[in-house]
């Protein structure tokens, strides 16, 4: 069996070989509920966040998942205050599931621009694919 040199499928090509031209966009204002709604209608996990026709982040279900997480584990840490658009007040919470409310409550109230990774890193489509790959691994980058 002869082994598959990716190296030399690859040699040559630049983003713009392998980009998808028409993809979903989001707006910072979209609720997440509407952003999970999207994402499932579209069979992705992730776009770009556009705002008055600029690139200002991009968001994935993964995103989502990390606020959510973060969200929870502030809550239990501060279980004796709450948070709300008035400030932190303290009340105390009698069982983890007033815990969780605070989070389902608070989470409600994200939008996708409250969970993008703002500034993207972004290469233009002449970009030698290499390049853009070892770009992507330097920064940890999925999209």
């Amino acid at each position: 069996m002869v082994g598959l040199d990716l190296r030399g499928v690859i040699m040559g090509l630049v983003v713009g070989d392998v980009m998808r031209v028409n993809v979903t966009t989001v707006n910072p204002e979209m609720s997440l509920s509407d952003f999970e709604d999207a994402m499932i209608q579209a069979g992705i996990m992730g776009c770009p966040v556009i705002d008055r026709d600029e690139l200002v982040g991009v968001v994935s279900r993964s995103d989502v998942v990390q606020t959510l997480s973060m969200e929870r584990d502030l809550a239990e840490r501060t279980s004796d205050f709450y948070f709300d658009e008035k400030g932190f007040h303290e009340v105390r919470t009698e069982s983890f599931r007033q815990v969780a409310n605070r989070v389902g409550e608070r989470f409600e109230r994200l939008t996708v621009g409250d969970v993008m990774s703002r500034n993207p890193i972004i290469v233009e489509p002449t970009e030698d694919i290499e390049d853009a790959a070892r770009l992507m691994i330097h920064h940890s980058i999925h999209r």
